[in-house]
């Protein structure tokens, strides 16, 4: 069974503290020293390296303070082949660290990463290092289990339960992804994700499902069926596309 740990790796809303602090010249203001390490995905889901998409130019550094609007972002531009470079002459205080790859006009995305809160300190340089899958995405989704006579329970109530498989299918077609993680990971109102799916420029779409399994891998509950969309389309490398929660009817 494969079980998927939420982190800042993969989701656009998650985040965690930078570290690594190198002490700098500049008494009033700090930097942060942001990396970026691109991925695809294998067929089984697994993460191998990347290079910048053809077209991908720039790498967008982004350091918004914490609660400020959007639009108060510090923002730098370096080549995205650089893999790296800096926030630089930031105040000090919390900011939210993240990175976008575009062409050169900026017109067109193609990835981007999660946000990592990240402690600025006067005269120091924090590490802000991000992994991005420049070509596939994800799903993020929470479920209930309801039993067929109503009510709904946990998952250790449910006599042989072994996981959920989250079925990803392209365009409601035959050929699918799955991904199978513990039950609890996903009971509302926690939530869990896809392993990495192809995503496109043009939109990726998926026929979604998710399935109670036993320990024989059989289906013994199943959710209702999220049809591919437009708006539930896949985009740009990196992307978490939120189905919300879905109700499992437990047989």
């Amino acid at each position: 069974m494969k079980n998927l740990i939420l982190s800042a790796l993969v989701i656009g809303a998650a985040s965690q503290a930078a570290g690594c602090i190198i002490v700098s010249d500049d008494d009033d203001t700090g930097d942060a020293l942001v990396t970026w390490d691109l991925l695809s995905a294998d067929a089984n889901g697994n993460a191998i390296p990347a290079s910048c998409p053809a077209g991908a130019t720039s790498a967008i550094v982004y350091a918004l303070p914490d609660g400020a609007p959007a639009g108060d972002a510090y923002i730098d531009k370096y080549d995205c082949a650089r893999g790296g470079g800096a926030a630089a002459d930031l105040p000090e205080g919390r900011y939210l660290v993240w990175v976008r790859l575009t062409d050169t006009s900026e017109a067109t995305l193609y990835a981007e990463s999660g946000s990592l809160i990240t402690d600025i300190r006067a005269g120091s340089s924090t590490a802000v290092d991000h992994s991005i899958f420049v070509d596939h995405a994800f799903y993020q989704l929470s479920w209930t289990l309801n039993p067929t006579g109503g009510g709904s329970v946990n998952c250790s109530q449910v006599v042989g339960e072994d996981g959920v498989s989250i079925i990803a299918t392209v365009g409601g077609g035959t050929v699918g992804i799955d991904t199978i993680v513990d039950c609890e990971e996903g009971l509302s109102p926690a939530s869990t994700i896809t392993s990495p799916l192809p995503s496109s420029l043009s939109g990726a779409q998926y026929t979604v499902v998710a399935e109670l399994l036993n320990a024989q891998q059989q289906s013994i509950g199943t959710s209702e069926v999220i049809p591919a969309s437009p708006d539930l389309a896949l985009n740009y490398g990196n992307e978490f596309e939120d189905l919300g929660t879905l109700s499992i009817v437990v047989r």
